[in-house]
């Protein structure tokens, strides 16, 4: 069995900052899983709780409740892993969001870094724009990051809100108007976010060629889309800006479409896959 990584796992803050979700993530279908994991809640190099729990059903979930009364609102925390033998394995650090709402957003959302990095080496006059956005739980973040900087950069969100038949965009379906709840959701930072509905892959044609510094694709995950988002967002982005995308570690489909276009040549965060364009070709043509 190789040894656990960061990218084994799914870190999510629940709405009320102080409840973690933690999740296996199904890669190589968890068959590397089926051990005990020990995770430490340590803030101020003090262990406020320790959660063991067994990870090997895939995207099995395991609640982290609340430890000592400390929220992520208020306070860094650090989330460190051991094997079942008690052996370090590696660490998360996740800082303050004493700015942020988007806990209060349903939806899934783990790629904070990307875009926290995004925007801490972001410039005035960037042009940033997300593809797939549901709730708005990401592109709230996203505007918030953006608002903070201080730095005017342009945010487009790429969206039908109609969802897919998969059955968690329709059991979000029964709950809400999804783009109703976007917008409701999204209202305080309206003039961060720009709200295009369009079809992720015909989106696009909007666009100037090499006109953007980052994409990021998180919309239908099927085979077929995700190569036309890729391909047809490609040209889009400038040379030595960054197209990303979600689901990499926890969707076969993800994965080959990326290998089918951009290759080998990407960086992986949890499971986001992020690429640095080079060339004005697709690596793979």
């Amino acid at each position: 069995m190789k040894k656990l990584n960061e990218n084994d796992f799914y870190v999510r803050i629940e709405k009320d900052d102080s409840i973690i979700l933690i999740s296996s993530v199904n890669q190589d279908d968890n068959s590397h899983l089926n051990k005990n994991v020990k995770v430490k809640f340590i803030n101020n190099d003090y262990i406020r709780h320790v959660l063991n729990a067994n990870f090997a059903t895939p995207n099995q979930l395991h609640w982290a409740m609340p430890f000592g009364g400390y929220s992520n609102k208020t306070h860094d925390i650090t989330l460190q892993f051991y094997n079942e033998n008690d052996v370090f394995l590696f660490e998360m650090y996740l800082p303050k969001n004493e700015y942020h709402t988007y806990q209060k957003i349903d939806g899934w959302f783990d790629f904070q870094s990307v875009y926290t990095e995004m925007v801490k080496n972001g410039k005035d006059g960037d042009h940033f724009v997300e593809i797939g956005s549901w709730l708005g739980r990401s592109a709230t973040f996203m505007a918030t990051e953006i608002k903070q900087s201080g730095k005017n950069i342009k945010f487009d969100v790429v969206d039908t809100w109609e969802g897919s038949n998969e059955f968690y965009h329709n059991e979000f379906k029964k709950k809400y108007n999804v783009f109703e709840e976007f917008l409701k959701n999204t209202e305080p930072l309206k003039e961060f976010i720009n709200p295009i509905q369009e079809c992720s892959y015909i989106a696009p044609k909007y666009y100037e060629d090499e006109s953007l510094d980052f994409v990021f694709i998180d919309a239908d995950h099927s085979y077929d889309i995700v190569i036309k988002d890729i391909s047809n967002w490609y040209p889009k982005v400038k040379i030595g800006g960054v197209i990303a995308g979600h689901d990499y570690y926890n969707s076969n489909q993800v994965i080959n479409a990326v290998r089918d276009t951009i290759g080998d040549d990407i960086t992986t965060n949890r499971l986001s896959w992020i690429h640095v364009k080079k060339t004005k070709e697709l690596p793979t043509k």
